[in-house]
C-alpha cells in the first residue's frame, strides 16, 4: 500500500498540489511501522524488488525533510543503495517543493508552470519507451502551446 502510494506521487505526470499525497505517505509508513516491527526491513526489500528504488528514496527524503518521518538506522542504510546520483537529487530537491506545495489560484507563476511541466516529463520518461516519450512529449508541447492550430490538429 505505501509503495502504491509513493508510484502515484513520485511517478505521476500531476504533481499539482500534491502535498496530500505526502502526508498520507507519512502517516501510511508511521501506521506500518508501528504495526509491524519488520516493516522496514521488508519495505526496502519489496522497493528494490518492484523496481520503486527511486520513489521510495525520494518520497522518505520529503517525508522526513518536511514531515519529520521517523526512519530506523538500519533503513536508513539499506535505502543508501537506493540513493539516485547527485545531479538528480539536486534537480528534484529544485522541482519537488515548487510542483507539491499549493500555488497562488489567482495567477500561477511561471516557476511553478514549469516545474509541474518537467516533472510531468520525468514521470512521462519512466513511463515510456523513448520513442513514445518523444512522440508524446512533442503531441503535448505543440497541443498546449497553440502551435497545433498551425499543423490542422
Amino acid at each position: 500500500m505505501v509503495l502504491h502510494a509513493m508510484a502515484h506521487l513520485m511517478v505521476s505526470d500531476d504533481l499539482a498540489d500534491s502535498l496530500r499525497d505526502l502526508v498520507d505517505v507519512h502517516l501510511l509508513f508511521g501506521f506500518f511501522a508501528r504495526a509491524d516491527a519488520t516493516f522496514w526491513k521488508r519495505f526496502c526489500d519489496r522497493a528494490g524488488a518492484l523496481g520503486m528504488a527511486h520513489p521510495a528514496w525520494y518520497s522518505l527524503r520529503y517525508c522526513q525533510g518536511w514531515l519529520g518521518t521517523e526512519l530506523p538506522a538500519a533503513a536508513e542504510e539499506a535505502l543508501t543503495g537506493f540513493r539516485p546520483n547527485p545531479a538528480a537529487r539536486v534537480l528534484m530537491d529544485l522541482l519537488v517543493p515548487e510542483a507539491l506545495f499549493p500555488s497562488d489560484p489567482d495567477r500561477q507563476a511561471l516557476k511553478t508552470a514549469m516545474c509541474r511541466w518537467l516533472l510531468a516529463a520525468r514521470a512521462s520518461w519512466i513511463r515510456l519507451p523513448p520513442h513514445l516519450w518523444i512522440w508524446h512529449t512533442g503531441h503535448k508541447v505543440t497541443r498546449q502551446s497553440g502551435l497545433g492550430k498551425w499543423f490542422g490538429r
